[in-house]
């Protein structure tokens, strides 16, 4: 329903996972331990408020999951070559990236395109999307 046909799609460029050296960020995570309290006691940062999906951003809802990297660097491109390549199924969504830590694979970044409020809206953009021999999958954001 994009005006996107098979032939179309394949005069876009290929979208690449470039699979090298794993991305390590320099982040040290807050912990609050004190010698005088027991650990059971520590104090924990709250967690942030949930925003509703339908309003644009958040956590929260569903979101459909694209392309998955090893490299943070190439999220970006990734991102604009499938807006690009799918103009009419991607032009109200917002790019959503998640780090995933695989172990002895790797740490990975899964390119989504969110909000959905509903699995089912995802389901069917999702469906389109491998019609035209794209990768795709429902993720829940919670």
């Amino acid at each position: 329903a994009g005006g996107e046909t098979p032939e179309a799609l394949a005069e876009a460029p290929a979208l690449e996972a470039v699979i090298d050296v794993p991305f390590s960020p320099d982040v040290s995570l807050p912990v609050s331990l004190a010698a005088d309290r027991p650990f059971d006691a520590v104090e924990r940062p709250s967690p942030a408020p949930r925003a509703d999906p339908r309003a644009g951003g958040g956590a929260g809802g569903y979101a459909i999951h694209l392309v998955s990297l090893t490299r943070q660097e190439g999220v970006d491109g990734s991102w604009a070559k499938l807006q690009e390549s799918f103009p009419g199924i991607l032009a109200e969504k917002d790019l959503q990236v998640k780090q995933v830590d695989l172990g002895d694979r790797g740490v990975f970044y899964r390119i989504h395109a969110a909000p959905f409020a509903a699995s089912e809206k995802a389901e069917t953009l999702c469906e389109e999307l491998r019609s035209l021999q794209q990768y795709c999958a429902v993720v829940d954001l919670e």
